[in-house]
């Protein structure tokens, strides 16, 4: 019996990891697609904020030859107030040299800070995601 549950439980896992990767390998064709990453952005933070159940989700990037982060978009639950904007400058700094998320809250590598707690925040993820983008082929 206890190497049946093992079995589920693993089989489980696999399901998860592959659907993630997935997901993960679709976002990436959705923002690097030639002429389609800007278009793809709100869609893309939709199916993010739905896949990982989150309030709010966003999306900081650095432009080529610019040292200012922009907030490119942002995806909330209806109703859920827009707390992440505030936070586009830090962020980006907090993953550059990361190949995972940094998760802060329940559950992560650090606490929260106190004002976003505060806020009601139980868990913020950063993942660097990088991207390049190639020119249009015609």
């Amino acid at each position: 019996m206890g190497i049946a549950i093992e079995n589920a439980r693993l089989y489980q896992e696999a399901i998860e990891k592959a659907e993630r990767e997935a997901f993960l390998t679709e976002v990436s064709q959705l923002l690097n697609g030639p002429g389609r990453g800007d278009r793809a952005i709100p869609a893309v933070l939709d199916a993010l904020r739905l896949q990982t159940g989150a309030d709010e989700v966003s999306l900081v990037m650095l432009p080529e030859d610019s040292r200012d982060v922009v907030v490119a978009g942002t995806a909330t639950r209806a109703g859920a107030p827009c707390r992440l904007d505030r936070l586009a400058r830090p962020l980006p700094q907090q993953v550059a040299d990361r190949n995972r998320p940094l998760v802060l809250g329940v559950g992560g590598e650090a606490p929260l800070a106190d004002r976003l707690a505060a806020d009601g925040v139980t868990t913020l993820a950063v993942a660097p995601i990088y991207l390049q983008r190639s020119e249009a082929v015609d």
